[in-house]
């Protein structure tokens, strides 16, 4: 560039000395003109070569440091580097105008936008890993308060409610026994009459249940809040014996508000009597007697059933 200012003013010097030779009626005008014409088209010339080599310098410039952001990002990604030192400082640099700087600039953004297969295939690399080459499992999110929305009141009342009660109820035995619970049998002509049976056995029991809080509604009809499952027990105690019938199984329970522990429930389960009258070995439904016996017998056995049973907890 230094060259090229020195050439143009060599070259005005050069036209001026020419003009100085010639005689006074030669120094025109159109000669003096001409040569400061030709000077401006030097300085012109410089200045363009000027612009085009820092167009030029800045479009490489801003190639290199696209290129050292593009390492912070891959730094960064491994875990080498600070993803805040990545932070891009080009923004500094002057615009230009120039198609080649913009073409330059545009091509290195573009190839730092997004990290190639290699690169990614990397990072996946250079997770860690514990022992057997397995990645290490993602820790569980602590579990939700189920109690954050309530009263202390509330609270009380759910806990207890979620807990062993005490309950009394109506229950329905539904006998499974391969024979039948008789009342009063009779011989007719031989033949053995059964006057009355009883297979399904209405009765009142205590019992005792614990109920668990589920997180869901009851099909959308109760809310989580308000119902619960759980086992239960019940017996009926007895006039002759202590024990009349015991029964097991699974019940819900529903109480009324958030604020209360009672609850209605209703289970299904088995219960077993262990006391039954049925009629003896051999012995059948209108069938006679066996072979040389007159009279009519019975037996005590234990008999089991389905249980059907309705409480109120208190």
């Amino acid at each position: 560039m230094i060259k090229a200012r020195k050439k143009a003013h060599v070259a005005l010097l050069g036209a001026v000395l020419t003009i100085a030779a010639k005689p006074a009626l030669a120094q025109t005008d159109a000669e003096v003109e001409a040569a400061k014409r030709k000077y401006e088209a030097s300085l012109l010339a410089v200045d363009t070569d000027k612009k085009n080599y820092d167009a030029l310098r800045l479009a490489k410039l801003r190639k290199e440091i696209e290129r050292g952001e593009q390492a912070k990002r891959e730094l960064a990604e491994l875990g080498a580097l600070p993803a805040s030192a990545t932070a891009p400082p080009s923004a500094t640099l002057p615009a230009t105008s120039s198609p080649t700087a913009t073409a330059s600039t545009t091509s290195a953004e573009a190839a730092g936008a997004t990290p190639s297969k290699q690169q990614r295939q990397e990072v996946a690399n250079a997770r860690p890993t514990v022992a057997g080459g397995q990645e290490p499992e993602a820790t569980p999110p602590p579990p939700s308060d189920q109690y954050a929305d309530l009263t202390e009141r509330q609270i009380s009342a759910t806990k207890k409610f979620a807990d062993l009660n005490l309950d009394v109820g109506l229950s329905l035995t539904l006998d499974l026994g391969s024979r039948d619970r008789v009342v009063d049998a009779e011989l007719i002509n031989g033949i053995v009459r059964v006057k009355e049976s009883r297979n399904s056995v209405p009765r009142v029991m205590l019992g005792a249940h614990y109920l668990f809080l589920p997180e869901k509604s009851f099909f959308g009809l109760v809310d989580k809040k308000l119902w619960g499952w759980g086992p239960f027990i019940a017996i009926q105690p007895g006039t002759n014996e202590i024990v009349q019938a015991v029964g097991a199984g699974l019940m819900v329970g529903f109480r009324r508000s958030l604020e209360t522990r009672e609850s209605f429930n209703l289970g299904i389960g088995l219960a077993i009597d262990p006391s039954v009258q049925v009629l003896g070995d051999n012995v059948f439904p209108n069938k006679p007697l066996p072979n040389g016996e007159t009279e009519l017998r019975f037996k005590t056995s234990s008999q089991k059933g389905l249980l059907i049973y309705s409480s109120f907890s208190f």
